[in-house]
């Protein structure tokens, strides 16, 4: 019951969000940071695969949401602060912000590498 809860808030952070995030990456596709941007939209696709894997499982569905929200949070911080491409935003962000992106992207390939999803 906990986790359901708990999923139902972390869902509704991801509605706000995810659109800003998806809509900041999608627009820097066409930049110099178009790999940067490419690299972690693939992250939301493993993100969606993940929670439709674990559906019914609302403690796993909850742990992959909570670190959903910190890796967009992460996102919207890097195109907040910075002027140019996330490429470049990246060089000159805080490390914790560059370690919750890569540590979230490794986190999600490697679940659904494990998990055999395609």
């Amino acid at each position: 019951m906990l986790y359901k809860i708990l999923n139902n808030l972390s869902e509704s952070k991801i509605e706000k969000l995810r659109p800003v995030a998806i809509k900041y990456l999608s627009n820097d596709l066409e930049g110099p940071g178009s790999e940067a941007a490419s690299d972690r939209l693939v992250v939301d696709r493993k993100w969606a695969q993940l929670i439709n894997h674990f559906a019914s499982d609302n403690k796993r569905k909850y742990m992959i949401n909570r670190d959903y929200v910190n890796f967009l949070k992460a996102i919207i911080y890097l195109y907040q602060t910075s002027s140019t491409s996330t490429q470049v935003g990246v060089l000159k962000a805080p490390t914790e912000v560059y370690q919750v992106i890569s540590t979230v992207k490794k986190s999600f390939e490697d679940a659904t590498a494990s998990l055999g999803i395609k």
